[in-house]
């Protein structure tokens, strides 16, 4: 699901195949896509006979690197959601985004703002036991205040690496995130349905046009 308020008038999405091949290659605008409660929707479809293993969706051209996206619920299936060194991430008050500490982790920083004048901002980290581990939130003035990015500090404990930790999401328009190297880019719905894709894969598609 994208954000139906960044109209992309000549967009792509491209679904690459466990072998790295084009599957299909899809053309659309934005503004032409059928519109849900989250924003307008993008289907892609996987062949009934398709081949078990990595499938990525590939999106392209959507208003630079900040155009937001949702991920959304794919029962039976492990769907994770690739992000870079910053990003934006849009969802209802109360959503839960999952990412994962890798056991050699101790500790990490991550950093925040709100994407725009939101005059409530905030967010909470958990850890893979469920305990609450920091929280951030802020007040603007929408008239005075810079955006500046706020850091949150996080110590993993033993208990709680190799697992995956959430962020429940409570701003009121989207987050912008600065995030560490030290923590995997994936993003998942669920700790279900949360995975780590081959990196030989990721690298193997990534080399594709």
């Amino acid at each position: 699901t994208l954000d139906s308020s960044r109209v992309a008038e000549s967009a792509a999405a491209t679904l690459f195949g466990p072998s790295g091949t084009t599957i299909t290659t899809k053309e659309f605008s934005t503004k032409d896509l059928p519109f849900a409660t989250h924003g307008c929707v993008l289907t892609v479809k996987i062949p009934k006979d398709g081949v078990t293993g990595h499938y990525l969706l590939r999106l392209e051209r959507l208003d630079g690197p900040y155009m937001r996206c949702w991920l959304t619920q794919a029962p039976e299936k492990r769907v994770v959601l690739v992000n870079g060194e910053e990003f934006e991430l849009g969802a209802f008050w109360g959503t839960r985004f999952w990412f994962h500490v890798p056991q050699e982790c101790t500790g990490s920083r991550i950093g925040a703002k709100p994407w725009n004048r939101a005059t409530r901002f905030g967010f909470a980290v958990y850890d893979g036991q469920g305990r609450f581990v920091d929280a951030k939130g802020w007040y603007y003035n929408s008239q005075i205040d810079k955006l500046p990015t706020h850091w949150l500090d996080i110590k993993v404990p033993a208990d709680a690496r190799g697992t995956w930790w959430s962020i429940p999401y409570t701003c009121a328009k989207g987050i912008h995130f600065i995030w560490p190297k030290e923590l995997p880019p994936y993003l998942a719905d669920s700790p279900i349905s949360g995975f780590l894709p081959d990196p030989e894969y990721l690298r193997l598609v990534a080399g594709k046009e």
